[in-house]
């Protein structure tokens, strides 16, 4: 259940970071949310019915998180996010086919390198956030949009955090399990 949440607010993230802040036209707009929340939002949904279903949860995450993001990927190549995205979608169709978890298991210790390497973009930000808050150059940001700091410099960076430990627990637990 962690990942889900933390899938979910990953979603709300990409939404509030790709709409409201990034000051998309009404076009763009609707390719931010089809490229990026709609996808974490699809994760959040996986990762929330995988115990009750997984042959579900699978083909969904594949239809709505994994294409979508590949598409992107095709426009704007990058190896570790497209390699996450590959061994993304082999775990999916394992899961899918039900061949059980020690094949989930093996492809569970690539996903979990990639995260890792991933998340390690997203622990700078996190760690430039505490580095504002701690030298005071917030009270600079603050006084011109309030909501905008504390949006990037306290949310984004507890939702990254949460995130991550939440994908690199279930990535574990599923190492774990077999």
């Amino acid at each position: 259940m962690p990942a889900a949440i933390g899938a979910g607010l990953f979603a709300v993230l990409q939404l509030v970071n790709g709409v409201l802040f990034a000051g998309v036209v009404a076009g763009d707009a609707a390719l931010v949310i089809a490229s990026t929340a709609v996808p974490s939002a699809a994760w959040c949904v996986f990762f929330a019915i995988l115990p009750r279903a997984p042959r579900t949860a699978a083909i969904a995450a594949l239809t709505f998180a994994v294409l979508p993001r590949a598409a992107y990927l095709v426009a704007a190549p990058s190896l570790v996010p497209a390699l996450l995205t590959v061994c993304w979608a082999a775990f999916l169709i394992v899961l899918a086919r039900g061949q059980g978890s020690r094949w989930l298991a093996r492809l569970a210790l690539p996903l979990l390198i990639l995260t890792a390497l991933q998340c390690l973009g997203d622990l700078l930000t996190v760690l430039s956030s505490i580095t504002e808050l701690v030298t005071g150059s917030i009270i600079l940001f603050f006084r011109y949009n309030p909501l905008r700091t504390v949006w990037r410099q306290l949310l984004t960076p507890a939702i990254l955090t949460f995130y991550w430990v939440a994908q690199v627990r279930f990535l574990l637990a599923v190492r774990d399990e077999s």
